[in-house]
């Protein structure tokens, strides 16, 4: 019995541990039951706080856009707008509370968003492919609503977002999950409390965080207002029935009235009694409608009444806000006195600028970036061709030609890339013209920017002016002048050739008349020579018979002397008389000198035939020198001394010339020129000084000729070289030109020098040339060649 109640024992003893056991399992059971029953509830909590927090924030977030698009509808810009929204989010946000500003700047730019903080207020881009960044495009897409997102820094929080139409815009309200948490979750204990402690804790805190809710929204309300008190315009806040239930201070400074005495008050005292029902019938649309009469989310116009009296234009915008204690409306009136005196002045001027435009017969037009015509005035259409309902909104392709459009585009698409102002005449065709019935007419046309109020250019302002008939008349008279250039081209080239046909001419009587004198001179000259010829040649021939005679007859005197002379007395004193012996001895004598002179006239008759070359007028081949003697002897009586001047000494230095094919006759009237030159020159210089300085001085050298010849190469060069009083270089250049002369008048024709060049240079192929010194004499160089046929 003790071995076996020992076992019962040990075997009460080894269950008792068992129960244990059971007691940790039930324990452990149902402590993991109410762990489990604490974190559903939990969870359940949880998620109706973040869901009661999300909401609390999309109403938030609705509030805020509302109160943005008011602001937006009655500012300027939507600049203005974002700064006066701006300024209240400078206050401070409740804890891990972020307010942002979403915006598209441009078609092309990235979104950017503006956070508001207590500590700073940062512009900062917002990555692409971040949860936040598609909240932000939904919201400016036109959507409203919230979602749960992990931000930059990795927390998760919820954000709310809603758009803002007016500003292409959005705003978010974003709040981190934690914070929400935390106003709920004691800490680890509470999991591990019982699930009775669970309810009531979360009953308590369901409550609290309600109450909390309430204090953020009361913070909320205490900001928007805030906001609404920045406000540049006045914003006032009504009820349904229309009572005032705030207003900033813009609104009561523009009314002048204080807050007690509007407080409460219906809407209407702000505002003249006739329109007292217009008030009514347009809050009343709006209450139905959610919106004002006109276009959707416009401010629309009314009249204002201050305390005063008096009235002034207002601007009146309202927007709608649904609270959990009812609903608010919210009024944002703007005072636009200036703006309508702007507007009327604007509207003057726009009468203006349309009276103008019409009344000028310029076509006058605008068109956008695209080409497309903005405006135009009634001369622009008739241009065009068509109404003007019918060129609005069309480009020159819709309108005109294609050649005309492709040009006109081409210089627009040119000023719209050099910014700069041209002017330019163009040619307007219209679509489907018919070419044969109406010409093209042409447009001269001034086309500048078009910029918009910030400078950007957002298109062209043309003014085009028809010049066609000013064209055609610049045509005709482009022609006519072409056709007088080409008329006065003939005059002119007959003219020359009549001008060089009147040289020649001049030439030509100047040639012959030179021609004619020494052709005269040379007449003259042949037929005093066989004039002189004759009798010379009756006496020469006869003085050898005369000669003889007298020989024969002295020889019989002598022969009656010696046979008479001593017995005849008669004889004796004629013989005595006569002086026989003298006469025998001077007939010899004088018969010696008759032959000298008769010798002497014969050479000059020679030298005169020589020169005048009658018979020689065709081209031969002849002796130079023999011509230059010739010149000499018709010159010899000017060569000798005279009262005025010493004799002029000739220098022949003639070297060994072949014979020269020339026309001699011509080229011994060069000759002659020549020299004669050469003595007038000497004549001139040295009958001036001879009065001053002595013939036999040693400073004093005697007017000299040289005349030097010689064979260069296949020509004959001549030069006729004086110590005369020289020549400069001014006379020198037009030596040659025909009737140019130094010489006093009656003295000199200038045609010498002119019929030698004449016959050097055309005549014989060669060269004549000047070469001269003030003072020290001139040189006359003559080159021909020997054989015509050379050159």
């Amino acid at each position: 019995m003790r071995d076996v109640s020992q076992n019962q024992e040990i075997g009460d003893d080894a269950d008792r541990p068992n129960n244990r056991q059971k007691l940790v399992y039930w324990t452990v059971g149902f402590t993991a039951i109410a762990m489990a029953v604490a974190g559903i509830g939990i969870y359940l909590l949880d998620r109706m706080v973040l869901s009661q927090g999300r909401s609390h924030l999309e109403q938030t977030v609705q509030m805020q856009a509302q109160l943005i698009q008011g602001i937006a509808s009655v500012t300027d810009t939507p600049q203005t707008a974002w700064e006066s929204a701006q300024q209240a989010y400078q206050l401070p946000q409740p804890s891990g509370m972020r307010v942002a500003i979403a915006w598209v700047e441009t078609d092309n730019s990235p979104v950017m968003w503006q956070q508001g903080t207590a500590s700073d207020r940062l512009w900062m881009p917002v990555i692409p492919d971040s949860e936040l960044a598609d909240a932000i495009h939904r919201a400016i897409a036109g959507e409203t609503g919230s979602q749960l997102i992990t931000d930059e820094q990795g927390i998760p929080a919820i954000v709310a977002y809603a758009p803002i139409p007016k500003l292409n815009g959005a705003i978010l309200t974003q709040l981190e999950v934690r914070q929400i948490r935390s106003s709920y979750l004691p800490g680890p204990a509470i999991a591990t409390g019982i699930t009775s402690l669970i309810i009531c804790a979360a009953g308590i805190l369901f409550v609290y965080q309600g109450n909390r809710l309430l204090d953020q929204e009361q913070r909320n309300s205490q900001q928007y207002q805030a906001m609404l008190e920045a406000a540049p315009e006045g914003t006032i806040a009504i009820t349904d029935g229309g009572k005032i239930h705030w207003m900033n201070t813009a609104a009561l400074e523009l009314f002048g009235y204080t807050e007690s005495e509007l407080q409460g008050q219906n809407l209407k005292l702000l505002m003249p009694w006739l329109i007292h029902q217009e008030i009514d019938a347009y809050l009343t649309i709006f209450l139905n409608t959610r919106q004002m009469p006109g276009e959707s989310n416009s401010a629309y116009k009314l009249v204002g009444q201050r305390k005063n009296g008096t009235t002034f234009p207002i601007e009146l915008a309202i927007a709608h806000v649904l609270l959990p204690q009812g609903q608010l409306y919210t009024l944002f009136v703007r005072d636009i006195t200036e703006r309508t005196r702007a507007q009327e002045k604007l509207q003057e001027s726009y009468n203006l600028l349309q009276a103008i435009s019409e009344g000028t017969t310029d076509s006058i037009f605008v068109k956008d970036l695209q080409g497309c015509y903005l405006s135009i005035n009634s001369a622009g259409a008739k241009a065009i061709g068509k109404p003007v309902d019918e060129i609005l909104g069309k480009n020159d392709t819709e309108l005109l030609s294609p050649e005309t459009a492709r040009q006109r585009m081409k210089n627009d698409h040119r000023i719209l890339l050099d910014g700069e102002t041209q002017l330019l005449e163009e040619e307007i065709v219209p679509l489907n013209a018919d070419f044969n019935s109406s010409q093209p007419r042409t447009y001269l046309t001034s086309k500048t920017l078009y910029r918009s109020a910030q400078g950007y250019a957002i298109g062209l302002i043309g003014v085009a002016r028809d010049i066609s008939d000013r064209v055609e008349a610049e045509t005709a008279l482009r022609d006519t002048v072409e056709r007088l250039h080409r008329t006065s081209g003939e005059l002119q080239e007959k003219n020359q050739q009549l001008e060089a046909t009147l040289t020649q001419l001049q030439r030509t009587q100047t040639q012959l008349i030179q021609s004619e004198k020494m052709s005269s001179l040379g007449q003259m000259v042949a037929g005093i020579a066989h004039e002189i010829n004759n009798p010379v040649n009756f006496i020469s021939g006869n003085l050898g018979y005369v000669r003889d005679y007298l020989e024969n007859l002295l020889d019989l005197v002598e022969l009656y002397r010696q046979q008479y002379g001593e017995t005849d007395p008669e004889i004796a004193d004629k013989l005595e008389d006569i002086e026989l012996d003298f006469l025998q001895e001077d007939l010899h004598k004088i018969l010696g000198s008759m032959k000298v002179g008769t010798d002497r006239i014969r050479g000059i008759v020679q030298s005169l035939r020589t020169f005048s070359r009658l018979d020689e007028a065709e081209m031969k081949q002849v002796n130079i020198h023999e011509g230059i003697e010739s010149a000499l002897l018709i010159l010899q009586g000017r060569l000798k001394a005279t009262v005025h001047r010493p004799e002029i000494d000739i220098i022949p230095e003639f070297g060994l010339l072949p014979s020269v094919e020339c026309y001699a006759g011509q080229l011994n009237q060069v000759f002659m020129n020549l020299l004669n030159n050469a003595i007038d020159a000497l004549e001139e210089k040295y009958s001036q000084n001879l009065g001053e300085t002595p013939p036999k001085s040693p400073h004093f050298q005697s007017p000299t000729i040289r005349i030097l010849t010689a064979v260069t190469g296949d020509r004959v060069t001549i030069r006729i070289i004086d110590n005369g009083p020289g020549m400069t270089p001014k006379i020198q250049v037009r030596l040659f030109d025909p009737f140019f002369t130094t010489k006093p008048v009656g003295k000199g024709t200038g045609l010498g020098l002119s019929v030698c060049y004449q016959i050097i240079v055309e005549k014989h192929k060669g060269q004549i040339s000047c070469h001269a010194t003030p003072d020290l004499g001139s040189e006359f160089a003559i080159e021909i060649p020997i054989f015509q046929g050379l050159t």
